[in-house]
């Protein structure tokens, strides 16, 4: 491909590397206040004796969506084992959410 190709086909994907850097960036500290409240959630459960299993199901939710998402870009099948592990297990954390009641 020619330098003149390539500098026009990468004009017209209207892909701003300076906005996913931004989205990547703010993606990123969303991840890590997700898990800190997660965090908080389950210790604060663990001190009154209840469940964790709603706040498990988001967690192994929020895995499974990131993998199955990094799974279909990369191919990876490191990606696609964790997405499968954390999908069972946040239907599992659904399912005992919904079963046993909350002491």
């Amino acid at each position: 491909m020619k330098r003149e190709e390539i500098l026009k086909k990468s004009r017209s994907e209207d892909c701003d590397e300076g906005k996913e850097y931004i989205e990547g960036r703010g993606r990123y500290y969303g991840e890590i206040v997700f898990v800190i409240l997660a965090a908080i959630l389950m210790i604060y459960n663990l001190f009154r004796g209840q469940t964790n299993y709603q706040v498990f199901t988001l967690f192994w939710g929020f895995l499974a969506a990131e993998g199955f998402g990094k799974y279909r870009v990369g191919k990876s099948k490191t990606n696609l084992i964790v997405t499968i592990f954390a999908a069972v297990a946040s239907i599992c954390n659904l399912i005992l959410s919904i079963m046993l009641p909350t002491p």
